[in-house]
């Protein structure tokens, strides 16, 4: 289709450092990621990036907090 075979990803796994993991797939009946469903996966990782950012900033404790 529009991806050279090289560029199609089939899973997408994520390893946090207390061992667990989370896997993407593409939905059922397909193979591959498109490059749409990977475009949006990029937004909601930015997103979820910049939550967690901003969750850290609020809790760094001020002066007397």
């Amino acid at each position: 289709e529009g991806l050279p075979q090289s560029s199609r990803i089939s899973r997408i796994v994520f390893r946090y450092s207390d061992g667990r993991t989370l896997t993407f797939v593409p939905e059922a009946g397909r193979e591959d990621f498109s490059e749409d469903d990977m475009h949006e996966l990029v937004k909601v990782l930015e997103k979820a990036s910049s939550i967690a950012e901003w969750s850290e900033v609020g809790n760094i404790s001020g002066p007397g907090g």
